[in-house]
This record gives C-alpha cells, structure tokens and sequence, in this order.
C-alpha cells in the first residue's frame, strides 16, 4: 500500500500478492479533490402536504435568521430541531465529504458559499441550514488494477503426483 501511495503517476506497481490474486497496479494520475466540512439542522419535509411543507419552510428561515444572529446557538438548534439521526449526536456536523456523496442541493449549498457562509438548501429531505465550516483540497492517486486469482493447475497437481510416487518407489 505504501508503495501506491507514493507512487508518481506513471508508476506501476507489483506484481505482487494478494490473498489468492496476483496484482498489477498502475498510478495514472493525482487528482485533486474538493472536499467541505459543514454543520446543518434537517426540517424534513418527507410526507408533508404543501401548506405543512410552507410551515417547514417558515421554520427554516427563522431558524437561519437566529442562527446568523448568533452561531453558538447553532449546536443546541440542532439536538432541539434537526430530522436528521446520522449526525444529531455531532452537532449537525458532516465531516469532511466530496462532491460526489450528498444530493446536488446540499453539495451547492457545502462548496458554493464561502466558509462561515449559512445558508438554506431544499432538497428531496427537506430543508437544510447549513453553515460551511471548512474547504479544502486533497490529492488523490487514481489507479487501475490488474489482477488474477491464483489457481493450482491440475496438470501441475499430476506432475507432482507421479514425481513424489516415483521418488518414494525408487
């Protein structure tokens, strides 16, 4: 792994073993990857009729409104208003995340706005509050990997055979 790792793009790597595969790896390139950290409180508008979902999104906005007023209220707003039982039990926090993971709203709403922004996101669960608290890049080594399994081969087994039957009768 550390030999992968390491590798400049270019580099191959192995053949080396893996349980019961040979493998052969190659470093193509180093990508950049974005990635955000963010807080957010969930109104979940799941199974709700438009004027509850207006209700939602009366919430929602209040719910911003106190929030940009003042940021340390951000934790308690979440354990007494997020839907949201993945991240509840960390203050609303998502930790470091590409833009690949989270619905097309919410990535927006995560690489879009500046750190320390905090907006309002409506995706398919509902509203989100979401205040950016970081953004970075990190490198990241794509590879493509060769590989096949290892396999005792039966004309070998036979071989062997007549040889420790011929080395035990002579």
């Amino acid at each position: 792994d550390s030999l992968i790792i390491h590798a400049q793009p270019g580099t191959v790597v192995g053949p080396f073993r893996e349980g019961s595969q040979l493998k052969l790896v190659k470093v193509t390139e180093l990508a950049d990857v974005e990635e955000a950290r963010v807080r957010h409180i969930l109104l979940t508008t799941q199974g709700k009729s438009p004027e509850q979902e207006a209700v939602v999104k009366s919430r929602a906005d209040s719910l911003l409104a106190v929030v940009k007023r003042d940021r340390a209220k951000f934790e308690a707003l979440v354990a007494q208003f997020s839907d949201d039982p993945g991240s509840k039990s960390t203050g609303g926090v998502y930790e470091w995340f590409d833009r690949q993971r989270m619905v097309p709203e919410f990535t927006a709403a995560s690489f879009d706005q500046p750190v320390g922004a905090i907006t309002v996101a409506k995706t398919s669960y509902g509203y989100h509050i979401v205040e950016v608290l970081g953004q970075r890049k990190r490198q990241e080594r794509r590879v493509l990997t060769i590989d096949r399994k290892i396999a005792p081969v039966q004309a070998m087994k036979a071989a062997w055979k007549t040889a420790n039957e011929f080395s035990l009768n002579h």
